[in-house]
């Protein structure tokens, strides 16, 4: 949006404000003012100093980002309600792009008393594998802890079941399309790695 001559700062010559529509109604995103050469000709003026070149003085382009805005319109385009067969509750995700996702992939055991040990084994040797931050969460309910990761934005679950330490694989389940596959343990850094790289 344009603001109107009566509506700009003295300095300005003209400036274009970027709105978001917030669930509170639209509000200022971003500010970018054509400056002209106010400041520098203002220097130029006091400090009796020659801060032009070949005779002219530089214009300035200001563009100015709220961090507390722009982090709040990032959150709440990326935060869904998603209705999923045979459940009562909708699922409340956070489709954050990957790189911006509090944690990348998730260990979880399907037991948190019989098979935290070797999950947890597992999240430690990727701690040392891996350049993204991970997550490690207990429980005795999958879908329970599918949905807290949903919530938070990660991108990778990797579960731990109980047939993991027979056939030495995980089930990876991706947060958007909820697609579960199996594959080997000694694959998953390598698996992780590329997918990461996608990104």
């Amino acid at each position: 949006m344009e603001l109107k001559p009566d509506e700009l700062p003295h300095y300005a010559k003209k400036t274009l404000d970027l709105h978001f529509n917030y669930h509170f109604g639209w509000g200022e995103l971003c500010s970018n003012s054509h400056r002209g050469n106010y400041d520098l000709s203002q220097h130029n003026k006091f400090s009796q100093r020659k801060l032009s070149l070949n005779g002219i003085i530089p214009e300035v382009i200001e563009v100015s980002f709220g961090v507390e805005r722009q982090m709040l319109a990032v959150l709440e385009d990326a935060y869904k309600e998603e209705t999923i067969e045979k459940s009562a509750q909708p699922r409340e995700i956070l489709k954050l792009h990957p790189l911006l996702s509090p944690y990348f992939a998730a260990v979880i055991p399907l037991s948190k008393k019989k098979l935290h040990t070797a999950a947890y084994q597992l999240y430690c040797d990727l701690l040392k594998e891996v350049n993204f931050n991970l997550a490690y969460e207990a429980t005795d309910k999958i879908g329970d802890s599918y949905r807290r990761q949903d919530a938070t934005g990660t991108y990778y679950c990797l579960t731990f079941d109980f047939d993991s330490e027979k056939d030495q694989a995980v089930t990876v389940r991706q947060r958007d399309t909820r697609k579960q596959e199996r594959i080997p343990i000694s694959s998953v850094t390598e698996y992780l790695n590329q997918e990461y790289k996608k990104c």
